[in-house]
């Protein structure tokens, strides 16, 4: 079974085996032993539900904390309130699909190659003069008050990825990614529809455009900083 609402990924197995993971929060197990992924068992109380799973034996029911994070572009990749678009230099925007290759899947399409989105990488393709951006979008469900963290990074080859992040198409952060780039605590509102983009592109020359990416969106105040995924 599963929580009526994310942010969680809760599977119940059999009548008191449980499965657990996703954004920031806590839960509290009636009952039995809770162990990390590498099969630790944990102190009894509340426990941290993130990236990694926790394996429960023995428990009959829980009870669960909100997390402050809205959204992660990492653990709702293709789902919920996140979409995924190609942008070309008249800044028209098209909506991508899953593509699928010989050894694996990602949103794209055959005819912007190598613009690829993963779940924690992704490409742009062209060049300056004939950009094809990558566009990681997230529509607001509700009305509410965030603040956005990111972060960004690639290997130090060609001359980095041109990045800027939007609220309906008003930039709050840009940058180039050559290495690493981070963005922390950008606040604004939001109301039922609103858009951000994350949106990179080619800078200048083709090629070497490869880069790693994860972002968040929490409620106003709570957010923490974003670490960059290595795989």
């Amino acid at each position: 079974m599963r929580p009526p609402a994310p942010p969680f990924n809760l599977y119940r197995i059999g009548a008191d085996r449980w499965v657990v993971w996703g954004l920031r929060g806590t839960i509290s197990f009636i009952g039995g032993t809770v162990r990390d992924m590498y099969g630790v068992a944990l102190p009894a109380g509340p426990v941290k539900i993130g990236s990694e799973p926790l394996i429960v034996s023995g428990a009959t029911g829980y009870t669960i904390t909100a997390s402050q994070l809205v959204a992660d572009t990492m653990l709702q990749y293709g789902s919920g309130s996140w979409s995924y678009w190609r942008r070309d230099k008249a800044n028209v925007d098209t909506r991508l699909g899953v593509f699928d290759t010989d050894f694996a899947s990602h949103f794209g399409d055959r005819w912007s190659k190598p613009l690829r989105i993963n779940n924690t990488t992704a490409a742009p393709a062209g060049d300056g003069a004939n950009p094809i951006r990558a566009v990681i979008r997230y529509t607001a469900p509700r009305a509410m008050l965030v603040e956005l963290s990111a972060c960004f990074s690639k290997a130090n080859t060609g001359d980095g990825v041109d990045y800027r992040i939007t609220r309906n198409g008003v930039t709050v952060a840009s940058g180039i990614v050559v290495d690493t780039a981070t963005v922390n605590g950008v606040k604004f509102g939001l109301e039922i529809g609103d858009k951000v983009d994350l949106v990179f592109g080619p800078n200048q020359t083709y090629g070497s455009d490869s880069f790693f990416y994860r972002a968040t969106l929490s409620n106003r105040g709570q957010g923490t900083t974003v670490v960059c995924p290595t795989a």
